[in-house]
């Protein structure tokens, strides 16, 4: 009888408003608020849902009513008994309960000024468009898919929705109607610095491979029964009891844990989890599970800014309508830092063979926002707090999210409503038996401390387009880089004698001489001036390398680089006369036109090993001391500048470095031209080069370093007070210059597998390479990719240039004097930075090596 009622009530209406419209006595006595309440829009005067002793024309009596005594208790009262006439309207979508929104566009969306002038033409309601204000009743939110107007309803009274709920004891519920908005979602995407993580904490990335699909989500928290640790998470990424659970570390996909099966949890009856409140028929989507952690060690307890406070207590004691319009951030894999607010509570969201299912809570855009809440497939398991609500400065958590809601089918994107739903984790905690816990250990030993640089090649295998070949470079991204933190530590000390050494390293640690001392048989005597350019040395005639290639891109070229290398002067303040052929775009030229040959004839280690070993160059290039003539100090001079600020400042700033990538990406000006041929990939060399001076100037980097170490001092320094200053100065740029790198490197790769023609179901494009036994055997050959100084290349090594056919023969490299006894054996340890002018081997003893970054 409620249903046949309220289809009563609203036939009348609908007869009032097509009948009687133009003929209802005082309209401007109709409540605003009323007009809101119909759910049509305010072009539609309250409907005639009244109960038997409230006529329509009495409707400005409402004003008597104080809703605001409705409590929660109320509201899901007056749905459950409603819920079966709103079930069958085709147009609702979802309902919860929550405080009435107003237009911000509305008369009363300041004040409390209950305007009584009715708007015929309003924008649909939504949630980006309302807010909640004091004078907000207590209501219904019944979510609709399309917004209908006053002409739409004439022809379509069933969708009429009433403004009020009447209960059979006397009470009345309004009901406030929300155009559900949604978006299109592209595929998840992970900002690439996040891959290079070496730690898991919140909002980081997970994944479980199962039915030959990756899933991804986010670790909520590190929780604890007072026994082991478990990371917490969503019981639909993490799966049956026993599987594993991953997380990139550094790019490598390392096992983290396994479902802890005993407390998986999905859902329980409404009257369980809430016992004190009316939930006919409903249950509760949990949808929390635990991964037990193989080493707690590996969590970060410092991956959020603010820390962490008790867990807010939301229970059927405490549910109240006080929590809407609280301030909130969460934490997603795929979307970052979300910020919004509570928009309603318990929503119910489908109805499948007589049982409701409801989400503690919802979650839309904050009042002051601009845009729509965008949470996305990937943010599944994110924590999520009230924002010094409970405390100031401090994060409370109160709900994990178990995703937003489609509304359109699709296999990778489709229609998500603008709004994330969450469970509340103070029931998630109860029903598991657990506590969040922020560090497994007070005394963690500092392990992941900012050892090494963050690594460019590693960072460009996620931005290569081809999604074949990026799947290529990241399965193959541990040969590329290294693979575990321990490597990460012992990078410093890595040795070619040791075994395979990771690819974006041979040309330092395996072919230069002044590294590697430890197998000498294997490091190339000419290889040291590929490293570098001096591109802002002004030549004979007043005028640079790069003056020349900005007025005429053919000056890249053989010819015109050895003229002015044959009558450039040395920099004023070097110590050497000796003139330097720096090579380095011309090596990036020489190794894209043997990558191309590789692909195309399926030689898929000679492809990735001239990939890894590119990387290092095009790392050289966005250093912008390693492309000027101040590369240890201005105009020449040898202060220590260079490893100061490319190991010791980057060392010490690495977790900014990694934090800032991403969106240093996302809004990085440069671009890097088409590139078709291997002069194209030297010219975008060129152009990174240029980039990077304008970017960062070499320049600025020796005089903010020469005056926070006043003094003459020549070998790099690891003062504390040097290296902020660098960072102070230069670490935003650096951070710049840096994703200029990624991106250019990943250009270059994509061109040359482009250039091939490969097709990108090739058999090679799905295996991983062994380092020791496929990819090692390859760079410890002199002929792969030979290291031979400008004035020695030929045709073969630089096609399209104007390189000769025949170049003179290459001097043959010295071997190294035996080591004698006595004081005459002692040698002065090589510095880095100055560079090497001989074709020898030098005979000195390696100073401790760090890696370009």
């Amino acid at each position: 009888m409620r249903g046949e009622d309220s289809t009563y009530h609203e036939l009348q209406a609908y007869k009032f408003i097509s009948q009687s419209w133009n003929s209802l006595a005082n309209p401007e006595l109709v409540s605003k608020h009323v007009g809101l309440s119909n759910g049509f829009s305010d072009s539609e005067l309250p409907m005639t849902s009244a109960p038997h002793s409230l006529a329509f024309t009495s409707a400005k009596n409402l004003f008597a009513h104080d809703f605001r005594s409705l409590a929660v208790k109320d509201l899901l009262d007056a749905r459950d008994q409603f819920h079966v006439h709103l079930a069958h309207k085709p147009n609702v979508f979802s309902t919860a309960i929550g405080l009435y929104l107003i237009r911000t566009s509305d008369p009363d969306s300041g004040n409390d000024s209950r305007h009584r002038t009715r708007r015929p033409k309003a924008s649909p309601r939504t949630l980006l468009n309302t807010v909640v204000t004091d004078w907000s009743w207590p209501c219904i939110l019944v979510f609709v898919t399309q917004w209908l107007t006053l002409d739409d309803l004439r022809s379509k009274p069933d969708q009429v929705i009433p403004p009020f709920v009447y209960m059979p004891d006397g009470r009345m519920v309004p009901i406030c109607v929300v155009l559900a908005e949604s978006s299109n979602l592209p595929p998840r995407v992970v900002a690439p610095s996040s891959l290079a993580d070496s730690t898991v904490g919140i909002g980081c990335p997970i994944y479980v491979d199962a039915q030959g699909m990756r899933r991804m989500g986010t670790a909520a928290c590190l929780v604890s029964d007072g026994s082991d640790f478990y990371i917490l998470t969503n019981t639909h990424l993490a799966g049956e009891s026993g599987r594993a659970v991953r997380a990139l570390f550094r790019g490598i996909p390392l096992l983290i844990g396994t479902t802890h099966g005993a407390r998986n949890l999905t859902e329980k009856t409404f009257s369980e989890v809430y016992p004190e409140l009316p939930g006919r028929d409903s249950v509760v989507n949990i949808d929390a599970a635990i991964v037990r952690m193989e080493d707690a060690t590996a969590w970060n307890p410092k991956a959020l800014a603010q820390p962490l406070g008790p867990v807010a207590d939301f229970s059927a004691q405490t549910a109240s309508l006080s929590w809407i319009g609280r301030p909130v951030v969460g934490q997603g894999a795929a979307s970052g830092q979300m910020r919004g607010e509570i928009k309603a509570i318990f929503y119910r969201y489908k109805s499948i063979g007589g049982r409701d299912y409801v989400a503690d809570f919802v979650i839309g855009s904050s009042a002051d926002a601009t845009e729509p809440l965008m949470t996305q497939p990937g943010d599944s398991g994110s924590l999520w707090c009230l924002d010094s609500v409970l405390a100031p400065n401090t994060l409370s958590p109160f709900a994990m999210e178990w995703g937003g809601q489609r509304i359109s089918s699709g296999p990778s994107t489709g229609q998500f409503l603008q709004l994330s739903l969450a469970t509340s984790m103070a029931v998630t905690l109860r029903e598991l038996n657990l506590d969040i816990v922020q560090d497994p250990t007070a005394e963690r030993s500092q392990y992941w401390g900012p050892v090494g640089h963050f690594k460019i090649g590693q960072q460009a295998c996620f931005l290569v387009k081809d999604q074949a070949l990026q799947s290529f470079f990241t399965a193959n991204v541990n040969n590329l880089s290294y693979s575990s933190d321990a490597q990460i530590k012992l990078a410093t000390h890595l040795q070619a004698a040791a075994g395979f050494v990771p690819l974006s390293d041979v040309p330092d640690v395996v072919w230069k001489t002044n590294i590697n001392r430890s197998k000498p048989s294997v490091a190339r005597a000419q290889e040291n001036w590929n490293h570098y350019a001096d591109i802002d040395l002004p030549g004979a005639d007043g005028k640079t390398l790069l003056d020349n290639y900005l007025a005429d891109p053919k000056s890249l070229n053989y010819k015109a680089w050895i003229a002015f290398y044959k009558t450039a002067p040395p920099p004023s303040a070097a110590t050497s006369k000796t003139m330097n052929y720096g090579a380095l775009p011309f090596r990036v030229w020489q190794i894209f036109a043997q990558m191309v040959p590789y692909a195309k004839q399926s030689d898929g280690a000679n492809f990735l090993t001239a990939a890894g070993c590119l990387a290092h160059y095009v790392g050289d290039s966005c250093q912008p001391l390693h492309s000027s003539q101040h590369s240890d100090g201005l105009n020449g001079a040898s202060t220590g500048v260079h490893s100061t600020y490319e190991d010791n400042m980057v060392d010490a700033y690495a977790d900014q470095i990694g934090a800032g990538i991403a969106a240093a990406v996302a809004k990085l000006t440069f671009k890097p031209r088409k590139i078709s041929t291997a002069w194209d990939a030297a010219m975008a060399v060129m152009d990174l080069m240029n980039f990077c001076h304008q970017a960062l100037p070499p320049e600025k980097i020796c005089s903010v370093y020469n005056k926070a170490r006043p003094g003459s001092g020549k070998s790099a320094t690891t003062n504390l007070a040097v290296l902020k200053a660098l960072w102070d100065n230069c670490g935003d740029a650096t951070i710049e210059v840096i994703a200029a790198g990624a991106v250019t490197l990943a250009a270059i790769w994509q061109a040359a597998w482009t250039a091939s023609g490969a097709s990108s179901s090739t058999g090679w494009l799905t295996r991983i390479y062994d380092g020791t036994k496929d990819l090692m055997p390859i760079y410890e050959d002199d002929k792969f990719l030979r290291s031979l100084h400008l004035p020695y290349l030929s045709q073969t090594d630089l096609p399209g240039s104007d390189a000769p056919v025949n170049p003179p023969t290459p001097p043959a490299a010295k071997t190294p004097a035996k080591k004698t006894a006595g004081k005459n054996a002692r040698k002065t340890p090589a510095k880095k930075g100055a560079r090497k002018t001989g074709q020898t081997p030098a005979k000195r003893i390696p100073k401790k090596r760090t890696r370009k970054s």
